[in-house]
């Protein structure tokens, strides 16, 4: 888990340097195909994190959000492997093409790492990512079953904590667990039994 937590940090420090800002500036706000969204265009998550952070609502409720579904651009930017970025320096959000997250739950889960920010409610990036996760599983939760959080939101990272954890034999297996353990924890349901677990496929959602 600290090699996963340290290229995090590496990714957040990269993203933060006075050079990379300027290129995002630059490559993603002067590209054709970059549209400007705000609380008018995505109501539901800001009201969401503006409800559970009423003490930085009126920061959250001026947040930008540019939105661009070019695929070469982020590739081109080393951003294609992410759906979204907050860039706390500029206090703006990036939502990049995801064919599986929708824009909504991208927004609302960046806009929680700005609150989060604001508030200095964590004091490194795994930590305020982990807690970013847990925080919006109750706003997909309204339209979204247990599955499809699971594999489509949850699971792309903790596979990749699990898989870069020399002591764990099956890291599909151990990030499924995690995953739905999470969703039940945050719904207030009960966690998997163990032999939910010892059924979970290691394979399930690397395809």
């Amino acid at each position: 888990m600290h090699s996963f937590a340290a290229m995090l940090e590496r990714d957040k420090a990269r993203h933060e340097t006075k050079d990379r800002i300027h290129q995002l500036r630059l490559e993603v706000g002067g590209h054709v195909n970059t549209r400007l969204m705000t609380i008018k265009d995505l109501p539901e998550p800001y009201a969401f994190v503006m409800e559970k952070f009423p003490e930085v609502a009126d920061i959250i409720k001026d947040i930008k959000l540019y939105k661009n579904d070019n695929t070469a651009l982020w590739k081109r930017l080393g951003l294609d492997m992410v759906a979204g970025l907050y860039i706390r320096p500029l206090s703006t959000v990036l939502i990049m093409y995801s064919p599986k997250v929708p824009d909504d739950v991208i927004a609302v889960h960046e806009l929680l790492h700005c609150a989060h920010d604001k508030l200095h409610l964590a004091e490194d990036v795994f930590a305020q990512e982990t807690m970013t996760f847990r925080a919006s599983i109750p706003y997909i939760a309204r339209r979204y079953d247990e599955g499809w959080i699971v594999e489509n939101y949850l699971f792309p990272f903790y596979y990749g904590v699990y898989s870069r954890q020399a002591d764990v034999e099956f890291p599909g297996q151990a990030a499924k667990q995690k995953c739905v353990q999470i969703v039940r924890e945050e719904m207030g349901a009960e966690s998997p039994s163990e032999s939910e677990a010892s059924g979970f496929d290691r394979f399930d959602f690397l395809g």
